[in-house]
């Protein structure tokens, strides 16, 4: 199952002068090899964890480490979308404003503001930072000369924990990242956007859509290919979300004779928080975990994500050095760094994967100051780096092979959106190599989305506001 014969050759360490070092470096990196057996254990546990992430019995869906929540985002673009929207993309102190025309379906203009929010914004009061936010709004639409004599539809992506009540109202769990602005927890952070775009009187805007970076990556994805049913978000953190049948949801409370699917955010960054991966964990994860931040928070990133990737190599490395199996012919001095977290990044991994030669690997540690390193030490260094890598594709299969079953179509593209995926050299031509063993069934393509998360919001007021003016016509009210 390791695909291809170069994929082969990347797995496979040779130190033909040295059998004894060999075999102990490949029993170190052996607990990163997952056979068809665990990967199989991984889907049974995420299959079990999302049923009761599903479940209608709020103790079950405690037990879950997969919050599974309902979006209320039951459609993608169908190709009648008519009209002028805005998108709001809020991820970080980074955010975005996008203004989007469509028609027929297809997007005619589109333009992009990007912000930086300012330090005593992000820790001031929730009453600045939306003003903050709306003052955003109002710049680009003065600066473009934008009007409007009915509300623009915006399409809101937060990108922060939240429990999300109707597809436009969603109560703030907690900040993230450098936020921490007063007055806001458990508040409903579209009436927060609408009261601040209320006080500036200039701007005729209404809020239709909340949603997160990974449903926004499914929904820029499905207007790329309309077969998209999953969008996956692969950066320094992780997360996925993917079209669902409401007959599985329990908890949908909405009538499922007129609404057939949903897009369920999994939130499965949290994956294996309750224990439940432990099975398959090595020493080193348990180790980046307790070094972490968040410690027994976040287990499914932690194993893969571009925050954590390097970190598990250089773990690995240390551990080597401290076994004299790496650099022991080298000056103590000069592989100081294998005992420093951060040292070794998922960056330093990427390079390493980009050259089925020793060339980049030794560029890598001669960046480290690790030179000359032997061609034994260099073998050893592209081996941790491919097994580690290899391992995080399989974790990622297993877990998109689920959805793919839950999905249940001949064929389903997954949008990707996030620097692991667009970088690492290896890591996508695996999981292709991979999900095609998996799922047979289902002919899978991949397809990368950058920026999803922002657009992805227009799409969604887009769909929203098409389904209104339909049910306006029929006589209804939303």
């Amino acid at each position: 199952m390791e695909g291809s014969v170069i994929e082969k050759v990347r797995l496979n360490l040779n130190l033909p002068n040295n059998s004894e070092k060999q075999e102990k470096v490949r029993d170190v990196l052996g607990q990163f090899f997952l056979t068809q057996t665990t990967m199989e254990q991984i889907m049974l546990v995420m299959e079990t964890e999302m049923r009761l992430g599903l479940s209608r019995n709020p103790e079950d869906r405690k037990k879950s480490s997969l919050q599974m929540e309902n979006t209320f985002v039951h459609e993608t673009i169908n190709g009648t979308e008519n009209g002028d929207f805005l998108a709001l993309d809020l991820g970080g102190t980074n955010y975005r404003v996008i203004y989007m025309e469509m028609r027929e379906g297809k997007k005619t203009k589109e333009i992009m503001q990007h912000y930086v929010i300012p330090d005593p914004i992000l820790t001031g009061t929730g009453v600045s930072l939306f003003d903050y936010l709306a003052d955003s709004i109002a710049k680009l639409l003065h600066t473009e000369n934008i009007k409007s004599a009915t509300p623009i539809p915006l399409g809101f992506t937060f990108s922060f924990p939240m429990i999300q009540s109707s597809l436009r109202n969603a109560l703030l769990l907690t900040w993230t990242k450098k936020f921490k602005c007063t007055d806001t927890v458990m508040q409903d952070v579209v009436k927060m956007l609408e009261a601040a775009i209320e006080r500036r009187k200039d701007i005729n805007i209404e809020v239709v859509a909340i949603l997160n970076d990974a449903v926004g990556t499914l929904m820029t994805g499905a207007y790329e290919d309309r077969a998209c049913g999953i969008g996956l978000i692969l950066g320094t953190g992780c997360n996925a979300s993917y079209m669902e049948h409401l007959e599985r949801v329990e908890k949908w409370e909405g009538n499922t004779k007129e609404e057939k699917e949903e897009i369920i955010d999994i939130e499965w960054g949290a994956f294996g928080d309750n224990g439940v991966l432990d099975f398959f964990k090595t020493q080193y994860d348990f180790e980046v975990d307790r070094l972490s931040n968040h410690k027994g928070s976040f287990t499914f990133e932690k194993l893969f994500a571009g925050l954590y990737l390097g970190e598990i190599v250089r773990l690995v490395l240390s551990d080597l050095v401290s076994k004299d199996l790496l650099f022991a012919d080298l000056d103590e001095s000069k592989v100081e760094w294998v005992h420093w977290k951060g040292s070794f990044t998922t960056g330093h991994v990427s390079k390493v994967e980009s050259d089925f030669t020793d060339t980049k690997a030794i560029e890598v540690l001669e960046e480290l100051g690790t030179s000359p390193a032997s061609a034994e030490d260099v073998s050893v260094l592209r081996y941790a780096c491919a097994i580690v890598s290899n391992r995080a594709a399989k974790i990622i299969v297993s877990a998109l092979t689920v959805l793919l079953r839950h999905i249940q179509k001949d064929e389903v593209t997954i949008a990707v959106d996030g620097s692991l995926f667009s970088y690492h050299p290896t890591l996508r031509g695996q999981m292709e190599e991979l999900i095609a063993y998996t799922a047979p069934e289902t002919k899978t393509k991949f397809i990368e989305v950058k920026d999803g998360s922002g657009m992805g919001a227009a799409y969604v007021a887009a769909v929203a506001h098409r389904i209104e003016q339909k049910k306006n016509m029929n006589g209804h009210s939303l």
